[in-house]
């Protein structure tokens, strides 16, 4: 994604803490200060202060496995941030999503690392 808008991705990885042959393997996870350091040079390089979107919406659909489906087979938006925080080890062991409700609005929020 980022080579296709023109961006040298080696100073994205460098800041990850990644070699060349890690990149290609789908199974791979990193820590959250690795992956944040990551995306806060991606953003840097390409000058996009909402890259993740961008990212996100390139993606064909189904790309996003099992929490893409828990959010497509949810009734509700509410229901689909209720199985976002039951499956949020399927997208980081280090997430920890909670739903706050106070009575006029709910929200969610994400904190990474333990």
């Amino acid at each position: 994604m980022l080579e296709s808008r023109g961006a040298d991705i080696a100073p994205v990885r460098r800041a990850a803490g990644l070699d060349a042959q890690q990149l290609d393997d789908p199974d791979l996870r990193i820590d959250a200060a690795a992956a944040r350091r990551a995306w806060e040079t991606a953003v840097e390089l390409t000058g996009e202060p909402d890259l993740g979107l961008v990212v996100a919406g390139a993606q064909p659909a189904g790309a996003f496995d099992l929490l893409e489906y828990a959010f497509r087979a949810s009734p509700t938006l509410g229901r689909a941030f209720e199985q976002l925080v039951r499956y949020r080890r399927v997208v980081r062991e280090d997430l920890e999503v909670a739903l706050v409700d106070d009575g006029a609005r709910v929200s969610v929020a994400f904190t990474l690392g333990r």
